[in-house]
Parts: structure tokens; C-alpha cells; sequence
């Protein structure tokens, strides 16, 4: 498992850095993530079962929208860390972009996952791919490809 550390001065500097993008600058980096998912998403639907994540650790720059995005254009589930926060990205999607998306906590995942198109998901920041990759494995879920940002 790979961790990275962040000092209180790097997180300062990420935070100062975040406050003074532009939206076009977030719109050019969030571009550059959705095309780099996509193209993940890609090959996690030919190979199953493995994990394609991709770390970022700037803040606002549409690492979000890139996962709802794709979402909205295939229909696989996003997993976050709770259900207070699906259903936040949820609204989101469909008040900003008029987007109807499925976007499950990681504790529901054999429950929600039920009818869904999951042959691949997309994993959000703030969930731990193992967490993930260990529900998925619990519930006969392994070929699941998982797509991701940390």
C-alpha cells in the first residue's frame, strides 16, 4: 500500500494554491483528469478485476466533475466514503450539469450494487481502494474493475 505524507506547510500551500485558480485553469485540469479516467476506464473494461487509481493531490481542480462525468456517460456507479455524500455529488450532478448519476457509499456496495451496470467503478478521493477492493472481494464482486482518484 503506498501512503504519502503531507506537512501543515505543503497542505498550506496546496490550499493557497487552490484559492487563486481560475475557473478556466480548474476547466483545463479537469479536463486533463477526465481524459486520463477515461482512458483508464477503457482498459479496466477490458481487464477485469484490477485497480487503475490515479493520484492527485492538488485541491479544486475538477477531480469531481471528471468522476461524475464519466459517470453520467456510462452508467457506472461512483463509491465515496459515506451516504452523505453520495447523495451531496448526486444533487450536484443533476442541479450543474442535469446529470442522473448512481453514487454509492463502499459500505453498500453488495446491497446498491444490484441492477447496476458495474462491470466497472469509479472511485472517489476519499474512499481507501482496499476498503473497496475488500467489499468487493467479501461479496463475490472481484472481476469488478475500480477507477479512481486518491
Amino acid at each position: 500500500m503506498e501512503r504519502i505524507f503531507v506537512t501543515d506547510k505543503m497542505r498550506q500551500a496546496r490550499h493557497d494554491t487552490a484559492v487563486t485558480r481560475t475557473n478556466e485553469e480548474i476547466q483545463i485540469a479537469g479536463n486533463e483528469i477526465y481524459d486520463r479516467l477515461k482512458a483508464d476506464v477503457l482498459i479496466a473494461q477490458t481487464k477485469q478485476g484490477r485497480d487503475y487509481i490515479t493520484h492527485i493531490l492538488e485541491r479544486k481542480v475538477g477531480k469531481s466533475y471528471a468522476l461524475m462525468r464519466i459517470a453520467a456517460e456510462t452508467g457506472y456507479p461512483i463509491i465515496v466514503h459515506n451516504s452523505v455524500w453520495a447523495d451531496c455529488i448526486k444533487r450536484e450532478a443533476k442541479k450543474k450539469y442535469d446529470w442522473d448519476i448512481q453514487v454509492i457509499s463502499f459500505r453498500s456496495i453488495p446491497v446498491r450494487t444490484d441492477g447496476m451496470r458495474c462491470d466497472v467503478m469509479l472511485k472517489d478521493e476519499g474512499v481507501d481502494i482496499v476498503e473497496v477492493r475488500d467489499r468487493l472481494n467479501d461479496n463475490k464482486l472481484s472481476w469488478v474493475s475500480v477507477v479512481g482518484i486518491n
